[in-house]
Order: C-alpha cells, then sequence, then structure tokens
C-alpha cells in the first residue's frame, strides 16, 4: 500500500573523489562574497588552503568563520552578527555534523531579524520563515547525514542544557558535495561512532511508522552498502571505495531521517547530548543495541507481527537479518541475526558507556523524561526509557 507521502531532497548530489575542488560544478555563480564555516582542522589542513585558493580564483572573496563541537545558539549569533553587516552571497560549510548545522543555522538566520534561540523548536517563541541565503553542504564525516535535513541541532551544555533544531523545508541544503577523500583521514573511533549515528538513522527511518516507499528504498539501499562495507572500512579506513560507500549512506540516512522520523533512540540522544558530554554518535552507538532487542521483545510480547506499524517493523527487522545472513531465514531468526550484528558491533568497536561521560543514575529519570519515541514502531513508557539507558550506564 502506498498511501499519501511528500519527500523533500536537495536541488543537487555531487559524490566522487576530487568533487570539492570542482567548484563549477554546484556554485550556481561566479564571483561574490563566501562565509565558508569549517572545522579549526580544514583550515590548518592543506585542503582547507587550496580550497581558499580555488574559490579566489573562481572570483569569491571569502570570510571564513570556524567551530569548535557542537554549535551553540553563541557560535551561531557571533557569525550571523558579522555576517548581517556584509553582503554575503553565499554559505558554504566544509565539516562534520556540527559544522554543517552550524552553517545551515547561519544561513537561515542571516536574512531575519532575533537570535538563533528565538526559532528553536520547543525553546523560541517564534517561527522560521524559510528565508535564507544559498547553503552548500561539504561532510568531512560520515555519519549525521545533516547535509540531507532541513534542520540545524544548536545545544546548550549543562543541567539547564537542550539540543533542539530549527527547522524549515527550505533550509535543507541546495547542494550536497560527497567527497569521500575528504573522510579517509578520520580516525577508526570517529569513524565508529559516526557510522553508528548513521546506520541507527537508517534502521530508524526504516521501520518508522511514518515509513513511505521514497524512503524505504533509499534505507534499504543504505542500509545494504553499510552492511556490506563497514566492517572492511574499519580494517581499511583509507580506501576510497569504502569510504565512498559509508558516505553514500550516511547521506540516504539524512534523507531518511528528514522524511520518515526518527526513534527512540535518537529519542534519547538528544537529551544526551544536552545534559551532558557525550557526543551524538556515541550516545546512538550505544544505545543501538538494547533499543531494537528491546523493541523487538515488545513486539512480540504483544503478539504483533502481523499488521500495523509493528508488524512491518518486525518484517523489516527479519528481512534485513536475512540479508546480512545472505540466505532467507524465518521472521524470528532474521530479526535476531539482526540483533547478534548489532551486539557484535557493540562489543567489537568498543561502543562506550554512557558512565563514561560522567553520566549516573541520578540523571535516569530526566533524561526519559525529556526523551521520546515519536515515529518508533512501539512506544517507549517512561520506565521503559529508564531501563534502556541503565543497559548501557
Amino acid at each position: 500500500m502506498v498511501g499519501n507521502f511528500s519527500f523533500a531532497f536537495n536541488k543537487l548530489l555531487i559524490s566522487g573523489a576530487g568533487s570539492l575542488f570542482d567548484l563549477k560544478r554546484y556554485i550556481p555563480m561566479a564571483g561574490g562574497r563566501v562565509g565558508l564555516i569549517t572545522a579549526p582542522s580544514f583550515l590548518n589542513h592543506e585542503n582547507g588552503t587550496k580550497y581558499i585558493n580555488r574559490l579566489k580564483e573562481y572570483g569569491f572573496e571569502t570570510l571564513s568563520f570556524t567551530v569548535h563541537g557542537e554549535p551553540t545558539p553563541e557560535t551561531v549569533n557571533r557569525i550571523t552578527d558579522e555576517l548581517k553587516n556584509i553582503e554575503i552571497d553565499i554559505i558554504i560549510a566544509v565539516g562534520g555534523g556540527s559544522v554543517l548545522d552550524a552553517g545551515k543555522a547561519v544561513s537561515a538566520m542571516v536574512p531575519v531579524d532575533g537570535r538563533v534561540e528565538d526559532y528553536l523548536e520547543g525553546i523560541g517563541d517564534r517561527s522560521p520563515t524559510g528565508a535564507k541565503i544559498p547553503f552548500i553542504a561539504i561532510p568531512t564525516t560520515s555519519g549525521t547525514g545533516s547535509e540531507a535535513t532541513m534542520n540545524g541541532v544548536i545545544s546548550r551544555k549543562g543541567p539547564s542544557g537542550f539540543k533542539k533544531s530549527i527547522r524549515h523545508p527550505n533550509y535543507i541544503p541546495d547542494a550536497a558535495v560527497l567527497d569521500p577523500t575528504l573522510i579517509t583521514s578520520c580516525p577508526a573511533t570517529l569513524t565508529a561512532a559516526c557510522g553508528m549515528d548513521a546506520f541507527s538513522q537508517l534502521l530508524e527511518s526504516f521501520v518508522s511508522s511514518k515509513a513511505s516507499p521514497a524512503s524505504d528504498l533509499l534505507a534499504w539501499d543504505g542500509l545494504t552498502r553499510f552492511v556490506s562495507s563497514f566492517d572492511l572500512l574499519m580494517g581499511d579506513l583509507e580506501n576510497p571505495e569504502l569510504r565512498a560507500g559509508i558516505s553514500l549512506a550516511s547521506y540516504y540516512s539524512g534523507l531518511t531521517l528528514a522524511n520518515a522520523g526518527l526513534g527512540v533512540v535518537h529519542g534519547l540522544a538528544g537529551p544526551l547530548g544536552g545534559f551532558s558530554e557525550i557526543p551524538h554518535g556515541a550516545a546512538c552507538g550505544t544505545l543501538l543495541y538494547d533499543a531494537f532487542r528491546m523493541t523487538l521483545n515488545k513486539i512480540r510480547v504483544a503478539g504483533s507481527e502481523r499488521g500495523g506499524a509493528a508488524g512491518q517493523a518486525l518484517d523489516k527487522m527479519a528481512r534485513l537479518g536475512s540479508h546480512i545472513e545472505g540466505r532467507i531465514l524465518s521472521p524470528g531468526d532474521g530479526c535476531d541475526r539482526l540483533l547478534e550484528m548489532l551486539k557484535g558491533w557493540n562489543e567489537k568497536y568498543k561502543m562506550p558507556r554512557l558512565s563514561d561521560y560522567g553520566f549516573t543514575g541520578s540523571d535516569l529519570d530526566k533524561t526519559a523524561g525529556a526523551g521520546g519515541s515519536k515515529n518508533h514502531p512501539v512506544a517507549f513508557s517512561h520506565e521503559e526509557m529508564i531501563e534502556l539507558l541503565q543497559c548501557r550506564l
């Protein structure tokens, strides 16, 4: 059954080694001012110098800004204030998910009044207009899929912290550029954490109650690419073909999360990142196995093997388990095979415990209370979210 659905995506996707420097393919004008938002590591790398020189050759004056860690309201407002006093033609963000989120928020805030916190979901009292400066996203990690999403995630750490989004369909980057040569230097720990983030986004959107034929098609391609490439990549980190495969899967994860939504893993990863210093990828990676173990148990106990979102999720998990095994398994065995792989990744790639980042039992109730399981195929109660968090203390 097809049903009613919509699907939003970038106007342009460019993928391939060296595509970072092929400006004519993704910059729609020749000449002007670029607001370049990056991590310090990119500006200090030869690629950063080469890229700024390439922009100059193409007729652009470049104003560079760096983002350290996850973007805060203060970071976004600081960059926005500088750019509002200058006629800026395009924003380009080159970096990990935090850099891309910062660039997305800056491109949205330059044309409007107020501070970014005024427009954050659940924080501000103003609705995003959709106006923006043209924005190009160039990821240097494979994890968040921010190059394909309509929201920029902004964080404030601490007891009253938050992790909220400025969101509008127009904020999807005009172009996404996937250059695997930018990702080959990612160390193993970062590759694993980012990879678990991307895989969790693919899996959660695949079994989401809002999934559509379009999101399922991309999620399946992303999931199967990931399954066939991830272990190989972790043993050969500088392999550009493997990096390209995971990069495309990560891009798909951004498209599918934007259009089908996510579930309990990301419902808890948000408050975990707001209340503590737990990186987003690490939070998703450490919760993934137990979240789906509990999900499968809830479906089985409820007897929801057929019909509805829960039954469809079980069928999809079983299908993925059969793909992992390389032969058709029964629904039960297929689901168990998927869980076996997720548990194996947890152990093999040493997903951190929440306590490694200072998270304690006293944080459980508050974090669970701020979490959610919207779009998950089965709802998690407050007590069940506490149980999930306890599994990874």
